[in-house]
């Protein structure tokens, strides 16, 4: 319970800053060109919720059980830019509280809160992050509530910024972070990174240059030995009139235990305004992270409403490949979202864990009038095990949901969800859910994110 005091006081303390929505500082793909002189005015989202679910299979498992939950939501995404600090809170989390006895009571959702302070302007900053999310425990089973446990990750640290002549630089960071997880004690981590970057200006927009990073790991309650991962990379960067490159090609190493691995490492973004309503974002890498590792890079700016049901609750460090994409339409009254990712996930020592996998998630909703508006999505996970195909499954969820305003701030939503389960077990469940809500911003609509995860 003390968690859930915790994530509740960071969105409180974040909130009565006055922030307005900006990308996180310590998101591998922050754009460095965005202009931080200019406060942006104050909330964009801020909404709450109370909701109830009638369900005919509420733990998700082979053999149904009727029950229910009583939900406290929140949403919020505020920021706040200025020459001295870049801040942002963005919060989809709901407390849900079962009927089942068997069935513990829970947070699920996501909150990503940082901010990056300007101790001397434009050379030293020092950064706050706060990464919240959930993963599954059990790879070979349904995601649910018997299978989701909290993942939490702290990071804070210093950033050096230092001018050679006009057009070459070096950045100098050192992070700490502390990963920790619900239950899974023997997870838990702290580790320290640094990185070291020499780069050469080639024109306004665009700049090239040497990464050089090193990650210490330590488990906390457990012997575990440690382990070192140690990356190279040549780093390329670009501003486009509308969008964005980002290029990492190099090697990385994992040292633990008196065993070495190595492997390549490249990292690519390309984002891109097709036309002034319409985004594309392409992502491919390859790099040895961990558990707390996918968490963070999972919550980028493109992810809002994830429930991280794609992190697996490990110790082992994994070397972990993707490649994505995501596209966005959003019309005076319409939004259209589609996004698919393919994975391979190699655990360091264990082949058992080894699995590839691939995420579809498509979203529609369409303001009907000033009052109403209605929203379909559909989300899968398919993963592929490589040495026991008989644990191969698949979890689907699909959504419909209708949402009312009153007034200018109350918000009335109604929502039916099928989830399907197929693989050795199989199983469905279908949920029936109702929402009575608070919205400053008229934000009701932003609160349907979660329903059916």
């Amino acid at each position: 319970m003390s968690q859930h005091y915790s994530r509740v006081a960071l969105v409180a303390a974040l909130l009565s800053s006055g922030l307005a929505t900006a990308q996180p500082p310590l998101n591998p793909e922050l754009d460095p060109t965005l202009p931080t002189d200019e406060a942006e005015p104050a909330p964009k989202v801020v909404g709450f919720w109370y909701g109830h679910v009638e369900s005919d299979n509420i733990a998700r498992t082979v053999t149904p059980e009727d029950g229910s939950y009583d939900g406290l939501g929140l949403v919020v995404d505020l920021g706040h830019r200025s020459r001295r600090l870049v801040a942002d809170v963005d919060t989809h989390l709901e407390y849900r509280d079962y009927s089942p006895d068997t069935l513990d009571s829970e947070v699920v959702g996501t909150l990503k809160g940082t901010a990056d302070v300007q101790l001397i302007q434009d050379r030293f900053s020092w950064t706050f992050a706060d990464y919240y999310g959930q993963g599954i425990t059990d790879p070979r089973s349904g995601i649910g509530p018997g299978n989701r446990e909290q993942i939490n990750a702290l990071a804070t640290g210093p950033h050096l910024d230092l001018d050679f002549g006009a057009r070459t630089s070096m950045e100098l960071g050192a992070t700490a972070e502390q990963v920790r997880f619900s239950e899974s004690n023997y997870v838990d981590t702290d580790s320290v990174r640094t990185e070291l970057g020499l780069y050469r200006q080639a024109s306004s927009t665009a700049r090239y240059g040497i990464v050089v990073s090193s990650n210490q790991v330590e488990y906390v309650d457990v012997l575990a030995p440690e382990y070192d991962i140690d990356r190279l990379a040549v780093r390329y960067e670009k501003r486009l009139a509308t969008g964005r490159v980002l290029a990492d090609l190099g090697t990385n190493e994992i040292t633990t235990g008196g065993l070495e691995n190595d492997g390549p490492l490249y990292n690519f973004v390309w984002t891109r305004s097709l036309t002034a309503r319409s985004s594309l974002s392409v992502r491919a890498g390859r790099a040895l992270s961990d558990a707390g590792g996918v968490l963070i890079s999972n919550l980028g700016p493109d992810l809002e409403g994830r429930s991280f049901s794609d992190v697996l609750v490990t110790p082992r460090p994994l070397e972990q490949s993707r490649l994505g994409a995501s596209y966005l339409l959003t019309l005076s009254r319409t939004r259209v979202s589609a996004e698919l990712d393919s994975y391979e996930d190699e655990y360091v020592g264990n082949s058992f864990l080894d699995n590839d996998w691939t995420t579809l998630r498509v979203a529609f909703t369409r303001i009907v009038t000033p009052r109403l508006s209605i929203g379909i999505g559909h989300d899968k996970i398919e993963r592929d095990f490589v040495d026991n195909a008989q644990a191969d499954g698949a979890d689907s969820w699909t959504v419909a949901w209708l949402n009312r305003t009153f007034g200018s701030r109350m918000f009335f939503g109604f929502a039916i969800s099928t989830y399907d389960r197929s693989g050795l077990e199989s199983y469905d469940e279908q949920r029936y859910e109702i929402r009575f809500g608070y919205s400053p911003t008229e934000s009701g609509t932003e609160a349907m994110a979660l329903v059916g995860r």
